[in-house]
């Protein structure tokens, strides 16, 4: 049987102290994060590499960017960038459209942008023209997406982007469009809606 070697530049006691503060067993984080006790210690001693979903489970579970987690975890970090396909624009009605496979691109994104993600062009012809936007592309359900800028999606089957704030009738949402200025979609109903994580003018 091959042995396993272990990452000598895993920073072990910092993931112990982790689980101490939370007076949470080997055993236990590994029921949190869907894997075998064993696994969970393999992977706390540096003897396992840490799967990115694991590395955002752990992220979330320890208060802490998923870079900390690779980070603590021995690894070295290419300026803690990743590359996401921009898949969607949006365009002067502010609705979210899939972009021709021809046109689409790649960014270099946060290193913490859940594997989930997607990435958003907006070609609106304002000021906003040619920001780029991340989603998570972890639906939300539209009372969690209170006070949120979100792509949503509405019952007609329209995709746009708003901040959501509470209807005026009951089980209504009114859409601020974050992107237009004083434009409000009032008392809609919302099927579903996704975060924003990152936005920013598209560099050369």
């Amino acid at each position: 049987m091959r042995r396993r070697i272990q990452n000598p530049n895993i920073d072990r006691e910092w993931f112990l102290n982790e689980l101490e503060k939370r007076n949470m067993s080997v055993r236990a984080l590994g029921k949190s994060l869907g894997v075998s006790s064993t696994m969970a210690s393999l992977m706390m001693r540096g003897v396992a590499k840490i799967p990115h979903s694991q590395a955002e489970k752990l992220a979330d579970l320890f208060g802490v960017q998923t870079a900390e987690i690779y980070r603590r975890a021995g690894a070295t970090l290419d300026n803690e960038k990743r590359v996401l396909v921009m898949t969607h624009y949006i365009d002067n009605d502010l609705q979210v459209q899939p972009l021709p496979t021809e046109n689409q691109f790649n960014i270099d994104a946060p290193f913490d942008t859940p594997s989930t993600a997607y990435g958003i062009q907006l070609r609106t012809g304002n000021h906003y023209d040619n920001w780029l936007i991340i989603t998570s592309g972890v639906p939300l359900k539209p009372e969690d997406a209170v006070n949120r800028l979100c792509v949503y999606d509405s019952l007609e089957g329209h995709r746009s982007i708003a901040i959501i704030r509470p209807g005026y009738l009951p089980g209504t949402y009114n859409a601020v469009a974050a992107l237009a200025p004083q434009k409000t979609i009032e008392n809609i109903e919302i099927q579903a809606a996704m975060e924003i994580n990152w936005m920013r003018p598209r560099s050369m």
